[in-house]
């Protein structure tokens, strides 16, 4: 155990693979054993949602600051600022905190916010609006919060931090970086590793590994149309509801095409990995329809897989893709059953459903508002957008970078086809979140690529 230093503020108010996709899956193994009590559910996001769903909470990764949605108003009424921003000198613009996930208390009484580029855990104390920041690790990601300590998927030390009161234990070194976390059914957290080879299992308690949940590469299965490749990205986890089963949001990069046949549809594929149990059980993806046979799970093509939602009783999961920016509906019986295409904004990367399921909130970090989607058991459209800040300190120029970097939306911008390929599908979290800097340099070479 280390004992660390704290520092506590008072905020000022702001106005303001194994086996192929596959379509005839194995029947869903019933419920969790009812004898073992259900601890609050839960997994890593950049947004959050109250109990009552009342207050929505994201985080602000561009802004180094965390905003409050009134979601019955649907108006942004509360900011918590963790650092001061500005551009620099030579025109770029660093965040120092950029917060990427949030999480609530059981209680609901405080809010915790991890920040990757400062490697410290904020606690914010919701009634009096303390905060304490206590650096906890190197580019802490995932968060989650029981009643006794919180729980940060430290990155770049590859290790979970367990933090309570003012002490921090450390997991034993991990196979692989910690992003996402997800609770399980049992009380240990689950742990992906972001770019494989899976997750692992861990004791809360004495913050040691007593499982691997690997996932394994897709083999090629002779048309490199057909999904395939090597499991990369697993940016989130969660427990379906009513099952033993855990979805897994991941691309495949068939990194064994070689040129000159690589192109966009034999490069990356996007991909939904379920574990029944414990146990590695298929890995979901597009269907290839000009290959003859159905080989796939998902009728329409999307990119960048980043986190899943499902509805209370696990019959609906909704999933955000960053790349090619729009949610990915699917079925209990594991195939598609809607594409909500276009959304009103760019760089989806979050997603929290309210308690009676009739909405869906969706973080558009590159246009700084929430996608609010109305849910149906039949259907999932938009209705609407909530503003998150009243302006965005960030340079347009480069906002406009990191929207096309991130970018396989074809309908807007030029620089992919049938929303497969962004430059963010092979080069992951980077250049904005992996090297830190964001500058006018990327935008330029984009705008010409645009162009």
């Amino acid at each position: 155990m280390v004992r660390l230093s704290r520092v506590v503020v008072t905020l000022a108010a702001l106005a303001a693979c194994g086996g192929p996709p596959l379509s005839d899956l194995p029947p869903d193994s019933g419920p969790p054993d009812a004898s073992v009590p259900a601890p609050t559910p839960g997994h890593s996001s950049s947004i959050a949602l109250s109990a009552d769903g009342a207050r929505l909470y994201v985080a602000n990764a561009d802004l180094d600051s965390i905003s409050v949605i009134d979601t019955n108003e649907r108006a942004l009424i509360d900011t918590f600022s963790l650092a001061a921003l500005g551009v620099n000198p030579d025109g770029s613009y660093t965040p120092s905190v950029m917060p990427r996930a949030v999480a609530l208390s059981p209680d609901g009484g405080t809010l915790y916010a991890t920040g990757e580029r400062s490697g410290s855990l904020y606690a914010i104390d919701l009634a009096t609006r303390a905060l304490t920041a206590e650096h906890v690790c190197s580019e802490p990601i995932g968060v989650l919060a029981d009643a006794t300590a919180a729980y940060v998927a430290c990155s770049q030390d590859r290790t979970i931090a367990k933090v309570g009161g003012a002490q921090v234990t450390q997991s034993p070194v991990l196979p692989g970086e910690p992003w996402a976390l997800a609770r399980l059914p049992d009380g240990s957290l689950l742990a992906t590793l972001f770019l494989g080879p899976g997750a692992v299992q861990i004791d809360p308690s004495a913050m040691t590994v007593t499982a691997t949940w690997p996932i394994p590469d897709t083999a090629p299965r002779g048309d490199a149309r057909l999904a395939h490749g090597q499991v990369r990205g697993i940016y989130d986890a969660a427990p379906r509801p009513s099952s033993n089963e855990v979805w897994f949001a991941h691309l495949l990069l068939g990194t064994d095409t070689p040129q000159p046949t690589l192109d966009f549809e034999r490069t990356a594929f996007p991909s939904i990995s379920i574990a029944t149990n414990g146990t590695y059980t298929t890995t979901l993806s597009t269907d290839a329809q000009d290959v003859p046979g159905v080989d796939g799970s998902f009728a329409d093509v999307v990119s960048g897989p980043h986190a899943i939602a499902f509805t209370h009783d696990g019959s609906l999961a909704l999933i955000v893709d960053t790349n090619s920016e729009d949610v990915l509906v699917v079925g209990g019986n594991h195939t598609e059953q809607a594409l909500v295409r276009p959304l009103p904004g760019h760089m989806p990367e979050g997603i929290a459903i309210s308690p009676d399921d009739q909405h869906a909130y969706v973080d558009e970090r590159n246009t700084g508002d929430i996608a609010v989607l109305d849910v149906t058991p039949t259907s999932v459209v938009v209705d609407g957008t909530i503003s998150r800040y009243a302006a965005d300190p960030m340079p347009a120029q480069l906002r406009l970078g990191q929207q096309l970097f991130y970018s396989a939306n074809s309908d807007q911008v030029p620089i992919t086809t049938n929303h497969w390929i962004a430059c963010a599908t092979c080069h992951l979290e980077g250049p904005w979140l992996r090297k830190n800097v964001y500058g006018a340099v990327h935008t330029r070479v984009l705008l010409d690529v645009a162009s």
